[in-house]
Parts: structure tokens; sequence; C-alpha cells
């Protein structure tokens, strides 16, 4: 999964709007926590925006929508704008605090620190006869093996 988030952070870092319009919109969106902080943000956003900006913040939170239906009760990232036909998402393995950024390019620093704060690791459960080993990512299992023979005596 790291390899995977990497990619998917080093693709979004290399797109940007060429004219600086502020087009681009992320959510980090944890579902359960705020249920009305999305229509919070859509509202303040539609206040500053006129014209054409307005006109492709709606259009892009209507595919955002859709996105979240279809992903209901996870953890996500979303990444989308219809002026430059983006539109990707991510599930997080864990809570994160929500927000809703409109900007010339995909906003990526949340995504980053999860990637920097949560690094991985192996843990090894040995008894006489039996081992148990766990890889550990992003907070959450990945991979587990189990080995039952006589350890101890096999070093």
């Amino acid at each position: 999964m790291t390899e995977k988030l990497n990619a998917f952070i080093r693709e979004l870092s290399e797109i940007y709007d060429p004219k600086s319009s502020d087009s681009f919109v992320s959510l980090y969106y944890s579902k359960g926590y705020d249920n009305k902080f999305i229509d919070r943000r859509v509202h303040a956003i539609q206040s500053v925006f006129k014209g054409d900006e307005l006109q492709n913040f709606n259009k892009t939170m209507n595919r955002i929508k859709i996105i979240l239906k279809q992903h209901p009760n996870e953890n996500i990232a979303i990444f989308a704008s219809n002026k430059n036909s983006l539109e990707k998402h991510v599930m997080l393995p864990m809570h994160i605090e929500n927000s809703l950024i409109v900007d010339s390019s995909p906003y990526l620093r949340p995504l980053a620190r999860i990637l920097d704060e949560w690094e991985s690791f192996t843990l090894l459960l040995v008894s006489s006869n039996f081992a148990k080993i766990y890889s550990i990512y992003l907070g959450k299992v990945e991979d587990t093996k189990k080995i039952s023979k006589d350890i101890m005596n096999k070093h």
C-alpha cells in the first residue's frame, strides 16, 4: 500500500491549473464525525465564487457527492476538477480531520502527512512451538503469517 499511496501522491503532485485558477477541489472526509461539514464548507465557498469559478465548483461538487454515495461510511480523500477533467479518490485506513480546499492544484499535505507519520513495522510473537508474524502499516494489519512447528530447537 505504501507504493500505491506514494504513486498516487506523485501523480497528483504533477497536476495544476495552467491558468492558476482555483479549479481543484480536495476533500478529506471521515464519515460519522461531522455530517454537516460538507454543506457548511460548500455554502461558504459558494458565497465567495462568481461566474465560471462558481459553475466549475458546483459541477465538481456534484461529481464528489456521487463518489461519496458510492463509498458510504468510509474515510476518504477525493481530488476533483470538472474544468480539468480530474476525478481521483483514495480510501484512508484511519480517521482524518475533515477539510475541503479549493486551489489551483490538489491539496496533498494531509495525505503526505499520513505517509510520514505512520511508518510500517513488523511484529513477531514467538513461543516454543508457535510463531505469528504481523506486518502493520498505517495503523492496520496488512499481512499475517502463522508458523507452528518446534521453533525453539530450529535455530
